[in-house]
């Protein structure tokens, strides 16, 4: 691999001796990845002013600026870049404030294969957007958007010193944006859970009220936006789709015979389907309105014009997001497979993107949610591998 191809990597931790173990255990990836050390947030930046990172992976506790702080500060100035902190339990009450500023969490001791994996991970996953505008765009994003007057509704539900999971979850689940930020938290290293979620309620379950308190009023790291003006109108109606879409994608897990795991997995991929297209809306709303009145004015569907005027799929955009933020690899792949399910060499007859394709391939009555073509070959092809196993 030639050196400008090269993934630059910076390792920061306060000490010297962690370093150079990193240094020589990834020394066998010399070809693949440019790495630079740094013992201090401080001199983490200098490194990155004088060349950016595709990723940084920093340890939570230095002296000075600590690891939250170094990647807010890289989220603001280099928001494309891939931010990895390496943190204990002792360091969760800290990190809460800092939750929007960090892609993924890597608990201590982390083994150098898991680094490894996380850091290749994110090199596959910029291949799926090759424009760099596109990737420091989606890269700066700390959460999906919320709905003002849901938020509202979950920070007076955790208030209440009778609130309990049910009802707290009653209000999350209502908001994809709200919804999609718990369940990155909880399945992430930061509390080293052995089972993926994909239930809200566990999820609350899981947290705590206590913790969610902090993530949503302390840290800030919802956008919030009021239903009543351009943007929010556009993304509470894409919610409210995404709900239906993940329903439809259950029921067809349970027509399937799915099991419960199956039909849940099916419902989040479903739900998560429209992700891309929510962050366009909000990110680039002047841009977005021009797809959609594009597709209102022709007879194109709203995949067509995003792809005319973004260069992308709203679905590349979602899955990259979702990737970032370390969500299951079959759901990144059932998102970004969407609108062409035969080219996934993963999915198997159960595998969420069979769901997510034939509830995406119904008609919502809404133009936000257009439909996409039916493979029916490859639907039948995944049946009859399941008859026959």
């Amino acid at each position: 691999m030639s050196e400008e191809k090269k993934l630059e990597i910076l390792f920061v931790d306060d000490e010297e001796r962690l370093l150079d173990g990193l240094r020589r255990r990834f020394r066998p990836h010399r070809e693949q990845w440019s790495m630079r050390f740094a013992l201090s947030g401080a001199e983490a930046l200098k490194m990155l002013e004088e060349t950016p990172a595709t990723v940084v992976v920093s340890d939570m506790r230095m002296p000075g600026m600590d690891g939250a702080t170094l990647l807010t500060e890289i989220r603001k100035r280099w928001p494309s870049t891939v931010r990895f902190i390496l943190s204990g339990q002792t360091d969760q009450e800290e990190l809460l404030a800092s939750v929007g500023a960090i892609h993924q969490f890597l608990q201590k001791p982390c083994e150098p294969e898991t680094i490894i994996h996380s850091i290749s991970r994110a090199h596959s996953l910029a291949a799926l957007i090759e424009r760099t505008d596109l990737r420091r765009i989606v890269g700066g994003v700390e959460s999906l958007p919320v709905l003002s007057t849901t938020y509202q509704k979950l920070v007076q539900a955790i208030e209440d010193e009778d609130a309990d999971a049910e009802s707290v979850a009653a209000v999350v689940m209502g908001d994809v944006g709200l919804s999609t930020k718990l369940l990155q938290m909880i399945n992430s290293a930061f509390f080293g859970l052995p089972r993926r979620v994909t239930s809200v309620k566990d999820a609350i379950v899981l947290i705590g009220i206590d913790r969610l308190r902090v993530i949503a009023i302390t840290s800030q790291v919802f956008d919030a936006l009021a239903a009543t003006d351009e943007v929010g109108e556009t993304i509470s109606r894409l919610w409210s789709l995404s709900t239906d879409i993940g329903a439809a994608a259950a029921k067809a897990a349970a027509d399937n015979g799915g099991s419960e795991a199956e039909r849940e997995s099916a419902r989040l991929a479903g739900t998560l389907s429209l992700v891309g297209r929510a962050l366009l809306a909000r990110m680039m709303p002047d841009r977005f309105r021009n797809a959609l009145e594009h597709a209102s004015l022709s007879d194109l569907e709203l995949s067509d014009t995003e792809r005319a005027e973004f260069g992308v799929a709203q679905h590349t955009i979602g899955a990259y997001a979702l990737g970032l933020w370390a969500f299951d690899d079959a759901i990144v792949e059932a998102i970004a497979r969407q609108a062409a399910p035969s080219s996934s060499v993963l999915a198997g007859p159960d595998h969420p993107l069979r769901y997510v394709h034939e509830a995406r391939s119904r008609g919502y009555g809404d133009a936000l949610a257009d439909p996409l073509p039916r493979d029916d070959e490859w639907i039948a092809q995944l049946q009859q591998r399941k008859e026959a196993a």
